[in-house]
């Protein structure tokens, strides 16, 4: 009777557990935000206070094709250094990219100073657009790889047993290992 009751009682208690089973959620989509952290001089000093800021992201170096614009306002710049998100959205797509930053005291309501050169765009953001490669995408493949299998031999060697591929100073070939007694010299 008793093992009658733990078995009615397991069999009810796996009965609800699978009835009450949460799905898993997929995990939610990369975002296309990224940090940058910079340095603000005042005078040649290290900054210190509240500043806005407007952060344009450009096509060229020099020109104002803008992909995109972030504008934050009081910022603390802390010794010089400050640090903020920004989101462009997915502008990122492999073409260059410069970020044009402008800044001006907190409190004001006043233009933007530009802050200059305008700085490179390297590979951390771009790193959200090479979430995928997609294969006929792919540069450079060698021709033997191109159905998506790396099955080449070295140099088209077919070693026999004992045999391995060594490097004979001009080509590769098949030769016995030596194997030797160890020691130094």
């Amino acid at each position: 009777m008793l093992h009658r009751t733990i078995l009615l009682v397991l069999l009810a208690f796996c009965l609800v557990m699978g009835t009450t089973a949460v799905r898993a959620e997929p995990a939610a989509p990369l975002k296309t935000a990224f940090i940058y952290q910079g340095r603000l001089l005042e005078d040649g000093k290290p900054a210190t206070g509240v500043y806005d800021f407007l952060f344009k992201l450009v096509g060229s170096e020099t020109g104002q094709d803008v992909l995109g614009q972030v504008s934050l306002e009081d910022v603390i710049v802390q010794d010089g250094t400050f640090l903020v998100e920004l989101d462009f959205g997915a502008v990122f797509d492999g073409r260059a990219a410069w970020l044009d930053i402008g800044v001006r005291a907190g409190e004001s309501g006043g233009s933007y100073e530009p802050l200059t050169p305008r700085q490179a765009m390297l590979a951390t953001p771009y790193a959200n657009y090479a979430g995928i490669a997609p294969w006929d995408g792919l540069q450079g493949v060698p021709p033997t790889f191109v159905d998506g299998f790396d099955d080449d031999t070295l140099a088209g060697l077919t070693c026999g047993a004992g045999q391995i591929a060594k490097w004979s100073g001009t080509a590769w070939v098949c030769s016995e290992d030596a194997v030797g007694t160890g020691g130094g010299g």
